[in-house]
C-alpha cells in the first residue's frame, strides 16, 4: 500500500491511487459515521508471515483519512490478538488511533474471550462478532458485556450472491440471527 509508484510522472503511493479513492467514494455515498477497514487475515508477501510494520502504518494512514472526514475507522481484531507480542513490540502499535473501533471474531463455541479485555485495557473501543453457533453467541455477548464492548455484530457466511439458495445451503447461518439478537440485546 506504502509503495512508491509513479503516475502521469508524479511519484505517490498505491493507497493514494487506489484505496483512498474508494474511501472517499464511500463516504461520499454513504455518509457513514463508522467505516470497517477489513485487515483480517493479511499475509505478507512471502504468504506466510503478516508484515506488522506494513500493517500498523496501513491502518494508521487509512484511518487517518477517515478520521479528515469525521468517520471512525473499524478493523477485524484476529491479526492484532494472534501477533499482539509483535504488534505491540512495534513503536507504530502506540500510533495505532484510539478512536478505532477494534473488532474481534470468533466462531468457537467457547466460554472465555479475552481479546475483548486486552483491547479495551489497551485504550480501543471493541465489538465483538460471531457467526452462526448458539453457544458462540451466548457466551461471546457475556464477554462483551463483561469487558464494557460496545456490542456485538453477528457475521454471516450465506455467499456472494444473497439469494434464495441461501434458505436450503445456509439455513443455520439465517435462523440464528434470531437467537444471536435475543443474547446481544438480553445478555443476561
Amino acid at each position: 500500500p506504502d509503495k512508491a509508484i509513479t503516475v502521469d510522472g508524479k511519484a505517490t503511493t498505491l493507497n493514494e491511487v487506489l484505496i483512498l479513492p474508494v474511501l472517499k467514494e464511500a463516504v461520499e455515498l454513504f455518509r457513514p459515521g463508522f467505516l470497517h477497514l477489513g485487515h483480517d487475515e493479511v499475509r505478507g508477501p512471502s504468504g506466510l508471515k503478516y508484515d506488522m510494520r506494513l500493517y500498523l502504518r496501513d491502518i494508521i494512514t487509512l484511518s487517518g483519512a477517515l478520521r479528515s472526514t469525521n468517520v471512525r475507522p473499524m478493523v477485524w481484531g484476529d491479526v492484532l490478538w494472534e501477533r499482539r507480542e509483535e504488534a505491540a513490540a512495534d513503536p507504530q502499535f502506540k500510533d495505532l488511533p484510539r478512536d478505532l473501533v477494534i473488532v474481534p471474531w470468533k466462531y468457537e463455541d467457547i466460554r472465555e474471550y479475552p481479546e475483548l479485555r486486552y483491547f479495551r485495557d489497551a485504550g480501543f473501543e471493541v465489538l465483538g462478532a460471531t457467526w452462526y453457533r448458539l453457544h458462540n453467541n451466548y457466551w461471546f455477548s457475556r464477554a462483551a458485556k463483561s469487558a464494557a464492548a460496545g456490542g456485538m455484530i453477528r457475521t454471516t457466511w450465506t455467499g456472494h450472491f444473497q439469494n434464495r439458495a441461501a434458505l436450503t445451503r445456509a439455513y443455520r447461518q439465517l435462523y440464528t440471527y434470531l437467537s444471536a439478537a435475543a443474547y446481544f440485546w438480553n445478555v443476561d
